[in-house]
């Protein structure tokens, strides 16, 4: 294990906003990584040749359309782990399910949705405290605010996130495997519509 690696400087509060244009509906492709630059238009994808790299492309990719290079940022064998109160929430509502079997092909189909329905989003990450670190393995843990303007008006979400993120024996590039969702103290503040992992729920229980 490598020791005592500093913390990403550029992830230090890092604010993004971006007007973004409403993308085509459909399931994402199986990714091919681009060079810097390349693609449809909107955000640039940067190579991850390091972990830090992997967070800023999630920034990017979030608030500036066409958001194409979304499933560029996870593994084939990716996971979202929910908070366990939010997975209680929802199945109050939804009934049982509602983040099973939560694989990267469903996270690049809520994503899709999700895009859809936001024309200017904003995403501030705190300084990530890392809790992993090795050659071939990663995890940081960052509190976030994201919040998105739709149709029907703001939409803040409140909380934190481990992402656990792997290196491609492959390709040698980084990519995230798992994603944490955490509810904090802000996530139940007036006027916050819950974690982002709660909105991603939502999306999935009601599309």
């Amino acid at each position: 294990m490598r020791s005592n690696r500093r913390k990403p400087g550029l992830l230090m509060r890092l604010l993004v906003a971006g007007l973004v244009l409403v993308a085509s509906c459909g399931v994402f492709e199986p990714r091919d990584s681009e060079e810097p630059g390349e693609g449809s238009g909107g955000s640039v994808y940067i190579q991850p040749q390091e972990p830090a790299v992997v967070i800023s492309n999630l920034v990017t990719v979030m608030v500036e359309a066409p958001h194409t290079n979304y499933p560029d940022l996870f593994t084939e064998d990716f996971t979202f782990v929910p908070d366990p109160d939010d997975v209680l929430t929802l199945e109050s509502i939804y009934g049982q399910g509602v983040f099973d079997d939560w694989d990267v092909d469903v996270e690049v189909q809520v994503g899709d949705r999700l895009f859809g329905r936001y024309f200017l989003a904003l995403l501030e990450l705190s300084e990530g405290t890392v809790i992993e670190d090795t050659d071939t393995t990663y995890a940081v843990v960052h509190e976030y605010r994201f919040d998105i303007l739709g149709d029907q008006g703001w939409s803040n979400f409140r909380g934190a996130a481990n992402f656990r993120i792997k290196q491609d024996p492959s390709d040698k590039l980084w990519y995230i495997y798992e994603w944490e969702d955490f509810r904090t103290e802000a996530s139940d503040s007036t006027g916050i519509d819950g974690t982002w992992g709660l909105g991603k729920g939502e999306i999935r229980a009601t599309t």
